[in-house]
């Protein structure tokens, strides 16, 4: 039978705060020192407020209250009313403790009861265990799994940061060898422009066609050659910039955090009469 009936357990205090009573089965009562009477008075008033907040169901009030009771009257019977409280609670360990202490001084009538209580107590603890360790072990899966979908996340937004950096190497150089060549290109135009005879000085028609002096046909050639020099290396060179623009523009443009929104560039030649160039068409 469970000792769930608190009046049974105020009144057993009350008959141990009573001088020279005690328990007739309980066996050797441990020596405390005497309490005094204002001890015992208050002793008493904590338990019947411990009592009354557990019969309105506030549990940790009442628990404080025995505690406190404890402190000073030294009644082990209000382990047992602890235990009771703990146990509605769902704290079922710390029921368990409590219970063990009022067993060991419990009378041997009750020691029975105690035994099958107290079993029923460590088989609930130890499910309860099992269940932690199972929630537990679930959780640092989880933790497990969500630690490597963030490394995984760090490790792409490294690669794209260094494939970033290395299409910003790439397009610089291709800009700057472009760059140079336009230059270069341009500087041989205007210097083959500069060695072309004037041509109403070193040619003449002749019919349909135009006989040149044999003494200009040399600054001809030379000229010719270093325009179209000239031509091959400024337009290379534009080609060369603009892939070096477009793999600047695609590296700048993309964002590591949001694919959706990675820069999209494409290079259209255009040949027209005055000149070639590139039409760039993309977002950014």
């Amino acid at each position: 039978m469970r000792r769930l009936g608190l009046l049974t357990a105020a009144v057993a205090v009350c008959m141990a705060m009573t001088p020279g009573r005690a328990y007739a089965q309980a066996g050797p009562a441990p020596k405390t020192a005497p309490i005094s009477a204002k001890d015992r008075y208050e002793a008493k008033r904590l338990f019947n407020q411990a009592h009354l907040a557990y019969k309105n169901g506030d549990y940790e009030e009442a628990i404080l209250k025995w505690q406190q009771s404890y402190e000073l009257s030294k009644e082990p019977l209000i382990f047992e009313s602890i235990a009771n409280a703990y146990e509605r609670l769902g704290n079922m360990r710390r029921a368990l403790e409590n219970l063990k202490q009022w067993r060991q001084v419990a009378p041997w009538r009750e020691q029975s009861t105690l035994d099958g209580r107290l079993q029923r107590l460590e088989e609930r603890v130890k499910l309860e265990d099992e269940e932690q360790h199972k929630k537990d072990e679930e959780q640092r899966k989880k933790d497990e799994e969500q630690r490597q979908k963030l490394l995984l996340a760090q490790r792409q937004r490294d690669d794209e940061a260094r494939a970033a950096s290395t299409g910003t190497v790439v397009g610089w150089s291709l800009l700057g060898v472009g760059g140079a060549l336009v230059v270069s290109g341009v500087a041989l135009d205007l210097y083959a422009a500069q060695l072309r005879p004037d041509a109403d000085l070193a040619c003449a028609p002749s019919g349909t066609a135009s006989l040149c002096l044999d003494s200009e046909r040399t600054s001809l050639e030379r000229s010719n050659t270093l325009a179209l020099a000239g031509d091959v290396g400024w337009i290379a060179g534009a080609a060369m910039s603009t892939a070096g623009l477009v793999v600047l523009l695609s590296s700048s443009g993309r964002d590591t955090s949001n694919p959706s929104t990675e820069a999209h560039v494409r290079a259209t030649p255009v040949i027209a009469s005055t000149g070639i160039g590139v039409l760039l068409n993309g977002n950014f």
